[in-house]
């Protein structure tokens, strides 16, 4: 059966494309110069290429990018064509977006330039809550054009398809479970605990961009609970 250019490329082109490419730029900028100068691993073949990174000099956008290839085919099979073209063009140029930033800015931390963030610690938090703003961001914009980044974003919308559940929520679980490879790698508990708080205020700043009126209703919600 052929394949039609609407279900490869959707109905609005000029949109989704232009948030899948602002989404990869945003994430790739958050990983370079927030996420990965300070040792965090917040889930995800990124993460855990940041770690390769760490331990033996590897290229974490080259790790990820080798790793992304049989979760991309798995999410092509279950979610279908479209989700395919879309994220096989992110998992080709978050990696291109990442080598450029590193051509260009290096590897230094936005926050403290210099900074070896696996022994200090000063920095830890503002990176972790604004890497995990930034990487929402970025996600979110992914998310909205019907894609993912790769990894394990892959296992998130695969079961947010079949369980309902809030895609942020399962990026939470789904990472959270992967960060603990920084323990392994560093003996850090440290470390994992600023990637939880990456992966945390990253996915609520998800479910913001995602689905912005399912956030608002519950802040009202909640703001009715306390008034009482």
């Amino acid at each position: 059966m052929a394949i039609t250019f609407k279900e490869l490329f959707g109905t609005n082109i000029l949109r989704d494309y232009s948030l899948l490419i602002g989404g990869c730029f945003i994430f790739a900028f958050g990983g370079v110069a927030l996420v990965e100068p300070y040792g965090f691993a917040p889930g995800g073949t990124y993460g855990i290429s940041m770690v390769f990174h760490h331990l033996w000099g590897w290229s974490t956008e080259v790790s990820a990018f080798c790793m992304d290839v049989p979760l991309f085919l798995i999410g092509l099979a279950i979610i279908g064509k479209q989700f395919g073209i879309k994220t096989a063009i992110c998992s080709v140029i978050i990696p291109l977006f990442m080598r450029l930033i590193h051509n260009v800015y290096g590897f230094d931390s936005l926050i403290e330039p210099g900074v070896s963030g696996i022994e200090n610690f000063t920095t830890q938090l503002p990176a972790a809550l604004l890497g995990g703003l930034v990487y929402g961001v970025g996600l979110g914009m992914i998310f909205l054009a019907n894609a993912t980044s790769g990894g394990s974003d892959v296992i998130s919308m695969i079961l947010n398809k079949y369980t309902g559940i809030p895609i942020g929520t399962l990026v939470i679980i789904v990472d959270g479970l992967i960060t603990l490879s920084t323990v392994v790698a560093f003996g850090n508990w440290r470390l994992p605990m600023y990637s939880w708080i990456v992966i945390g205020v990253e996915g609520v700043v998800i479910n913001m961009v995602v689905s912005p009126k399912l956030m608002l209703s519950k802040a009202r919600r909640l703001a009715g609970i306390f008034k009482r």
